[in-house]
């Protein structure tokens, strides 16, 4: 299967499945634990952008990092501010939790 084939499927299972805006999970504390083993160099490496790769990797079957950022950077550009500062704000939610109970 080649790289677009393997888009318009996973786009396909994007938009039959749950939606992505807003975020499918919004409470900060359930999403933190997933997140919990990573270090980073910095204080806040958990971004909007990120989760959105989170989740449609959680939700899709693919498992192609090229395929994944693709189809992010496609709904990221896409989609409204609206939506983009909703994962944002998740994701310093998730980055202060992080940083008081985890100290990272």
């Amino acid at each position: 299967m080649d790289f677009s084939q393997e888009v318009e499927e996973i786009r396909q299972d994007i938009a039959n499945g749950p939606p992505l805006f807003p975020p499918p999970i919004n409470d900060p504390n359930d999403i933190t634990l997933r997140f919990k083993q990573k270090t980073c160099r910095r204080k806040k490496c958990i971004t909007g952008y990120g989760l959105l790769k989170f989740f449609i990797l959680n939700q899709t079957r693919a498992r192609n990092n090229l395929v994944i950022n693709k189809i992010a950077r496609d709904l990221w550009v896409t989609t409204t501010r609206h939506n983009r500062m909703a994962y944002i704000n998740l994701s310093n939610q998730i980055n202060n939790i992080r940083l008081e109970k985890f100290g990272i």
